[in-house]
């Protein structure tokens, strides 16, 4: 495949659970846009996602962005557009931006600017499995985002595994893999 351009979510802990998502992503496209905020960029310098390029724009003019922004994702020139926060004006910036090939739920009444679009699922879905759902728009298999080893020695890790929502906890076998990694 070639160009995939994705607006990512607003919220830092969706982002997380969209990693795998992104990461399948990367490694089927041979470019993929990143459109976040700038106060989300620099965790894809922590993460990297394969074939990534971040397009960022300033967090307080979301979601109003300026004509810099949207030249930004024009400039991008994907075939293909996945748009993963749920509403209206995400889809329409990237229409307005020229991206013609939209994908994503169809919420919002927004299947009219979507190519293909897929029914929004029942809420019982870890919101990871919500996003990696979004692979089946192009016949993607999910590969997990691959979690390295660190050689420091001595360092503090808090682990959370509360929710506001039942749909957000990681899955048990996660934090464990976290916490072996540290």
């Amino acid at each position: 495949m070639s160009t995939l351009i994705v607006k990512l979510p607003n919220w830092l802990g969706d982002i997380l659970f969209s990693m795998d998502l992104l990461y399948s992503l990367g490694l089927r496209f041979t470019k993929l846009g990143l459109v976040t905020s700038d106060q989300h960029a620099p965790l894809f310098e922590i993460f990297k996602i394969p074939n990534a390029e971040v397009i960022q724009y300033k967090s307080e003019s979301w979601p109003y962005l300026e004509r810099e922004s949207i030249l930004n994702i024009s400039k991008f020139q994907a075939e293909y557009g996945l748009v993963l926060p749920n509403s209206f004006g995400s889809a329409l910036l990237f229409k307005y931006a020229g991206v013609r090939n939209l994908y994503g739920y169809g919420t919002e009444n927004r299947g009219i600017l979507l190519k293909q679009s897929l029914p929004t699922p029942e809420h019982t879905l870890h919101q990871t499995e919500y996003y990696l759902n979004l692979l089946k728009l192009f016949n993607i298999t999910p590969v997990h985002y691959p979690l390295t080893r660190r050689t420091q020695r001595e360092r503090s890790v808090i682990i959370h595994p509360g929710t506001s929502k039942k749909e957000r906890p990681w899955h048990m076998e996660r934090f464990f893999n976290v916490a072996e990694h540290f």
